[in-house]
């Protein structure tokens, strides 16, 4: 075999090889990715934290919140529990650059509580008004969002 037929015997397989990936469908892509058990997804959870719950109770304490960081998944909720002999609130504010813009004032008697469910993933900030905004404050993490957050409350 000479060289001339070297290379078009070399460029014709090319051809046919190429061939047969051109002009394939999305549709039979996918057929041909499900019988293999293979997908171009990323099988992860994007929207939920390894260690999110669906439901989280907080206490309200005389002069803190129990806990105070919570991580929750996207369509968790949170129920503040006001175990104090004060009136407290759960009131949004946000101590950081990336904390979710959302509003929050709930008053909670002595006894009292209150539900939030967090539809969105994002990091909500909160403080009780009893106290003031650098004295009593938590953090809500919902989805997979950076946990990281340090709180600037001093009954930390």
């Amino acid at each position: 075999m000479n060289r001339r037929s070297f290379l078009c015997a070399g460029s014709a397989l090319t051809v046919a090889a190429v061939s047969g990936c051109v002009g394939r469908s999305l549709d039979e892509v996918q057929t041909a990715e499900a019988s293999s058990g293979s997908s171009t997804q990323d099988s992860t959870d994007v929207d939920n934290n390894p260690d999110g719950v669906d439901e989280e109770t907080i206490s309200v304490g005389e002069d803190s919140f129990g806990p105070s960081r919570v991580i929750l998944n996207v369509g968790g909720s949170v129920t503040w529990t006001n175990e104090s002999d004060v009136e407290h609130s759960v009131t949004s504010y946000a101590y950081s650059s990336d904390a979710a813009d959302w509003s929050i004032d709930q008053q909670l008697e002595a006894g009292g509580s209150a539900t939030h469910t967090f539809d969105q993933a994002g990091i909500y900030q909160y403080y009780s008004t009893a106290l003031g905004t650098f004295q009593m404050c938590g953090v809500v993490f919902v989805g997979n969002v950076d946990t990281g957050w340090n709180n600037p409350c001093l009954n930390e």
